[in-house]
């Protein structure tokens, strides 16, 4: 772990809380940082970060995955955000002031981070993918969800720089954590994986780090639609057990000036990403109550602000900072990136975790008041439990339905006798037993 980062992490999410996005004295809250030029998706468009599964055999998986989306097939509450991402700020964006008005100032997003695990049970709950830690797999591809516009007659060629790394080597993504988060999670600490970071490169720090620089030109461009940027990745292996990373820049081809504006003197990139719940409400899946443990998704989404990029920030430079480091309305907190995966194996793509059981999410997820869990039998039991453990293990609730055929069944339940935080629920049947997260909130 890195020399004072714990101390980094707790300043935000104690102190840092009240203050928001406001990291040094002046800046505009990022809330309310929103490019005024609105795009929106296309719904006539089958974009690749939707569920796009295709097993050729019980053997071989070839898939587009994307976690940002399987948490909004999960909620289905996920709002689209979008900002500007430039490599320094030195240029003047258009931005809403809060009050339908414009405000000119400077963006503060210089690139993207991102952690994908694939054993996500998100994933999984999503029918995208299910792969166990056991089995490597290979990137074939990638895409990134994004608006681009060019300065009329502009002449030039930008670049989108995007940097691709596993943790085959341990110090590639070290383990940290945050403190406090009993309000949120009901564990007071949440572990994270910390991207490493170079402010004179503006990129990831990673051993065996590949680069692609991806051209962007006229038929790039986009108005009032969001657009797909697909490039191949070489057929990225990732070993069995191993975690991705990402760092995603944009660097302009033209010479500009301090104080020249997008759109207007310089062109300009846009990325979008997910807010999981709605505004002013914690993220629901990134999730880990201790490095080792089964329930960790270690997924998430960052960005590089001014004062890292420029490493002025006392707290995080030379780290990419996590979404949920920030207070309301946590914008950014899943970015839209889409990943085709390989991989040769004996688990199909499906949420069907063993030949007997399926077990959905429940829903609504987050839960409040009354949630249902719907499952499914595809041979007799004698013995059908539905057990509901806290984070610690500790059964809170157990539904016994005894002998029961094959076919669907559901089970609802109030929440309100529990309090708020993260808990597992297990179908159990003879020798079989299945198991998915839920978040209770209050």
């Amino acid at each position: 772990m890195k020399k004072n980062y714990t101390l980094a992490a707790l300043a935000l999410l104690t102190c840092g809380l009240a203050v928001g996005q406001n990291l040094s004295a002046g800046k505009v809250p990022a809330d309310v940082k929103q490019p005024i030029k609105q795009r929106h998706l296309n719904p006539n468009h089958h974009y690749t970060f939707q569920k796009n599964n295709n097993s050729n055999s019980d053997r071989s998986i070839s898939t587009w995955v994307s976690y940002a989306e399987s948490v909004n097939t999960n909620l289905g509450t996920c709002v689209l955000n979008q900002n500007i991402l430039i490599a320094d700020s030195t240029v003047l964006a258009a931005f809403g002031d809060g009050q339908g008005g414009t405000t000119y100032s400077s963006p503060f997003v210089h690139s993207l981070g991102g952690i994908f695990d694939v054993t996500s049970q998100s994933l999984k709950s999503a029918n995208q993918i299910d792969l166990n830690k056991s089995i490597a797999y290979t990137i074939d591809s990638m895409s990134i969800l994004y608006g681009y516009t060019r300065v009329a007659g502009s002449t030039t060629t930008d670049t989108l720089i995007v940097t691709l790394f596993n943790n085959s080597t341990a110090s590639n993504l070290q383990t940290a954590y945050f403190t406090g988060m009993a309000a949120n999670f009901g564990s007071d600490t949440v572990y994270i994986k910390d991207e490493g970071y170079s402010h004179t490169a503006n990129k990831p720090v990673a051993t065996g780090a590949v680069t692609f620089k991806l051209t962007l030109g006229w038929a790039d461009t986009t108005e009032l639609l969001f657009r797909e940027k697909m490039f191949s990745t070489n057929g990225f292996n990732v070993p069995a057990g191993k975690l991705v990373g990402y760092g995603i820049t944009y660097k302009p081809g033209m010479v500009y000036t301090l104080n020249d504006t997008l759109d207007k003197q310089v062109n300009s990139f846009i990325f979008t990403s997910y807010e999981e719940n709605g505004a002013s409400t914690f993220p629901t899946y990134t999730y880990c109550p201790a490095p080792n443990s089964a329930a960790c998704d270690w997924n998430s989404s960052s960005i590089i602000t001014t004062e890292v990029r420029y490493n002025t920030d006392p707290n995080w430079n030379g780290s990419y900072i996590p979404a949920f480091a920030y207070t309301a309305p946590y914008s950014y907190e899943d970015h839209l990136v889409s990943y085709k995966i390989s991989a040769t194996t004996e688990v199909g793509v499906a949420d069907i975790t063993n030949n007997s059981l399926s077990l959905s999410q429940n829903m609504p997820n987050p839960a409040k008041d009354v949630t249902t869990i719907n499952y499914e039998l595809a041979q007799s039991a004698n013995n059908v439990v539905i057990e509901i453990t806290d984070i610690t293990g500790k059964q809170v609730k157990a539904f016994n339905k005894g002998k029961q055929t094959t076919g669907k069944y559901s089970v609802s339940f109030d929440v309100n006798e529990l309090q708020a935080g993260i808990y597992f629920y297990t179908l159990k049947t003879d020798n079989s037993q299945v198991t998915k997260r839920m978040n209770v909130i209050k």
